[in-house]
C-alpha cells in the first residue's frame, strides 16, 4: 500500500512538474515578447532561477529536515542536475529538432563558462586542499626525554595538533633517530625527514648564514634577536635566503645566553684562552682558533662524557638550567660567564619549500602562529630555570663562578664581526649575497638597539 501510494505521489509529481514547465516556457517567452528583452537574458535569468528552484528546494528541506547532515548530497544534487541538463536535456532535444545557435552565441558563451568552470575547480581543490591531512616526521637536534626536547619537541607536536584540530600531526624523533645531529637540513632535502627542527649552527660549514639565527659570537642577545625576526624584518629576510635552497624555514624555539664553558681550567684573561680544549659549535669554533684557543665539535650528546674525561678543558653546550640539568657543574669546577660566545640562540623549523606551498593559506598561518607562540614560551622558560639553576650553582661550594675579564668580552666581539665581514666576501664571490643581506640588518638592528634602549631597565643586577 505504502509503495503504491509512493509511485502515485511520484507520477503526480512529474505530472505537475511538466506542466509546470510548459507554463513556465510560455510565460517566459511572453515576458520576452512584452518587454522586448532577448531571450538569451530571458532564458539566463528567469528560464535558468525556476529550472533550478527544484533542486534549490529539495537541497533546503534535506539540509533543513537532517540537521545539516546531508551537505553532500545537497552539493551533488546540484551539480548532477546541471550535467543532466547539458547532456540529457540539451541532447534530447537536439535529436527532436536540431538546434540553431548563432556563432556570436558561441564566442561570447564559451570563454564565460570556462572561466566560470574554472573558478569553481579551484573552489573545489581548495575545500579538497582543506580536508587534507598532513602527517609529518620531525627530526630534531635534541635527545628524547632532554629539558630541551620537552621544551620544543613535545610542545611542538602537542600545539600544531591542536591548533590545526587534528589537520596536521608531527611526530618527531630524537637526534640520531631519523638523522644525525649535523644533518637535519640534509635529512629534509632528500627525504628521511619531512621536518627538521635544528639548532642552525651545525650546518655553519655548509651555510655561514645560519650564524645571524643561531648564535654569532658578540652578537644579538635573545630579547633583541627576536625582536629583530619578528619585526625588524629577520623572519623576512630568511625565508628568502632559505627559499633560494628550495627550501622553507621559520624559527620555532629560542634559548638564553650560554655558560661559555663549565672548565677544568679557570679561564679568565685573553691569555687564558692561548691553548685552551674547548668545546664549542658554530661561528664561535672559528672564532676561537683566532683568539688562540684549540677548538673541537662533538655532538651534544657526547659532551659530558668528554668534559667528565678531561677529553678537553672545558666545553660550551646549552645555557645554565640546560647544562646543570644534565650535570656538568658536578664534573667541572669552574663556570664561566658570561654566554658572549652565544649571547641568545634561535631555533628553526626547516622544510621543503614545496612542502610548504602545498599548505592551504590558513594552514600555514597556524603553523606560523605556533612557531610564534614557541618561540616565545620557550625564551620564557629559559630565562625562569636559567635563574633558578645559576642560584643552585652559585649556593654550591664545589663549584667557581668566574666573569670574563672586559678586554676578552670586547676580543670576542670584534673577533665576531670580523668573522661575519670575511664570510660576507666569501659567500659573495660565491653568488651568494644573502648573507650580505642578512648581515646588514642584524647589526643594524643590533647597533640601534644597543645605542638607544638607555630607557630600558634592563635588570636589576648591582654594578
Amino acid at each position: 500500500m505504502a509503495f503504491a501510494l509512493s509511485f502515485l505521489q511520484l507520477l503526480l509529481g512529474i505530472a505537475l512538474l511538466f506542466a509546470g514547465g510548459e507554463l513556465f516556457v510560455a510565460g517566459s517567452v511572453a515576458l520576452s515578447l512584452l518587454f522586448g528583452i532577448p531571450q538569451i537574458v530571458i532564458g539566463l535569468t528567469v528560464v535558468s532561477f525556476g529550472t533550478s528552484a527544484p533542486e534549490l528546494f529539495v537541497s533546503l528541506l534535506s539540509t533543513l529536515q537532517t540537521g545539516g547532515s546531508t551537505e553532500s548530497i545537497a552539493v551533488s544534487n546540484v551539480v548532477g542536475s546541471n550535467i543532466f541538463n547539458l547532456l540529457v536535456v540539451l541532447g534530447a532535444s537536439a535529436l527532436v529538432m536540431p538546434l540553431r545557435v548563432q556563432s556570436r552565441l558561441i564566442r561570447r558563451d564559451v570563454p564565460l563558462l570556462l572561466a566560470i568552470s574554472m573558478a569553481a575547480i579551484g573552489l573545489a581543490t581548495g575545500a579538497v586542499a582543506a580536508d587534507t591531512k598532513y602527517n609529518l616526521k620531525m627530526t630534531t637536534t635534541t635527545p628524547e626525554g632532554t629539558v630541551t626536547w620537552k621544551m620544543f619537541a613535545e610542545d611542538i607536536e602537542n600545539k600544531i595538533a591542536i591548533a590545526t584540530d587534528g589537520q596536521m600531526k608531527i611526530k618527531a624523533y630524537g637526534s640520531g633517530a631519523l638523522a644525525g645531529l649535523f644533518e637535519g637540513h640534509k635529512a629534509v632535502a632528500d627525504g628521511r625527514a619531512d621536518l627538521a627542527h635544528q639548532y642552525p649552527a651545525f650546518e655553519i660549514n655548509q651555510s655561514p648564514a645560519s650564524a645571524f639565527i643561531s648564535d654569532i659570537p658578540g652578537g644579538m642577545g635573545p630579547d633583541a634577536k627576536i625582536m629583530w625576526v619578528l619585526s625588524g624584518g629577520g623572519k623576512e629576510l630568511w625565508a628568502g635566503y632559505r627559499n633560494s635552497q628550495g627550501l622553507h624555514g621559520m624559527m620555532c624555539g629560542a634559548i638564553g645566553a650560554e655558560v661559555f664553558a663549565h672548565s677544568h681550567k679557570k679561564i679568565q684573561k685573553l691569555s687564558d684562552l692561548k691553548g685552551f680544549k674547548y668545546r664549542t659549535a658554530g661561528a664561535n669554533t672559528q672564532v676561537m682558533r683566532k683568539l688562540g684557543a684549540a677548538p673541537t665539535l662533538v655532538p651534544g650528546p657526547e659532551v659530558f662524557t668528554l668534559l667528565e674525561r678531561k677529553g678537553v678543558d672545558g666545553a660550551e653546550y646549552l645555557d645554565p638550567y640546560g647544562n646543570f640539568s644534565l650535570g656538568f657543574p658536578k664534573i667541572a669546577k669552574y663556570v664561566i660567564l658570561p654566554g658572549i660566545h652565544a649571547p641568545g640562540a634561535l631555533y628553526e623549523l626547516l622544510m621543503k619549500k614545496s612542502l610548504w606551498d602545498s599548505f592551504p593559506k590558513a594552514l600555514k598561518k597556524k603553523v606560523e602562529m605556533v612557531c610564534d607562540s614557541v618561540l616565545i614560551n620557550s625564551y620564557a622558560e629559559t630565562l625562569v630555570n636559567n635563574v633558578q639553576a645559576m642560584k643552585s650553582i652559585a649556593a654550591s661550594k664545589s663549584n667557581e663562578i668566574v666573569k670574563l675579564d672586559k678586554e676578552v668580552v670586547a676580543a670576542i666581539r670584534k673577533a665576531g664581526r670580523e668573522w661575519a665581514a670575511e664570510k660576507t666576501a666569501s659567500e659573495a664571490k660565491k653568488g651568494n649575497l644573502w648573507m650580505g643581506k642578512l648581515a646588514e640588518s642584524y647589526y643594524a638592528f643590533q647597533d640601534d638597539w644597543q645605542s638607544n634602549s638607555a630607557y630600558q631597565v634592563l635588570d636589576a643586577r648591582p654594578e
